[in-house]
């Protein structure tokens, strides 16, 4: 409630109420405890945990969408929709040398900026420091296809994959480890996709 007061407007701070409500409400059914039994806190850099750690979760909303992944460890999800600015700025913004190269090679594209940005942001949220880090610290080689990618980054492999989105938007999750399985769920509905 303390954070929710902090937003100008008033519709922010009822969606970030519901919002957090919800996911208390999805990682209590996970661990099939009361959702008041759930001690929810921010780590150093504001990355939500639970007391314990007894599962990892990791929240990314973006105006009316609110997606939480759910990992037997710790875990980052970013959701994007297309950005507004140029995507060369913004790309050059977070972009490792190398991958400033390629890009600027094949040609920097939207797609190909939401494709760096949610991959990077899911893995600086999975290492717990958030925008806290450099992205340019960090490389992801080459994000091209669909399929997971692996790799050691701050020493510790590190999977990465790219989640099914709406049109013009873009996700990835990333966990520790040399492998990533996803199911993915649409609270929605009761469909898995």
């Amino acid at each position: 409630m303390e954070r929710a007061s902090r937003f100008v407007r008033r519709t922010d701070a009822a969606r970030y109420r519901a919002g957090r409500s919800w996911v208390r409400r999805k990682i209590s059914v996970a661990l099939g405890v009361s959702p008041s039994d759930l001690a929810i806190s921010a780590g150093p850099h504001g990355k939500p945990g639970l007391q314990g750690d007894p599962i990892g979760f990791n929240v990314t909303h973006s105006n009316e969408e609110i997606w939480l992944a759910i990992s037997a460890g710790p875990v980052g999800i970013d959701f994007e929709p297309s950005p507004r600015d140029d995507p060369a700025t913004l790309y050059r913004q977070i972009a490792a040398p190398d991958e400033w190269r390629q890009a600027c090679a094949a040609g920097i594209t939207e797609e190909g900026l939401l494709v760096l940005w949610t991959a990077k942001e899911a893995v600086l949220k999975l290492l717990g420091a958030g925008f806290m880090t450099d992205p340019c610290s960090i490389s992801l080689g080459s994000l091209t296809g669909t399929r997971p990618v692996s790799g050691k980054i701050a020493g510790r492999w590190i999977s990465v994959a790219r989640i099914p989105a709406p049109t013009g938007c873009m996700a990835h999750v990333a966990t520790f480890g040399k492998r990533l399985e996803m199911r993915l769920y649409d609270y929605e509905s009761p469909e898995i996709f």
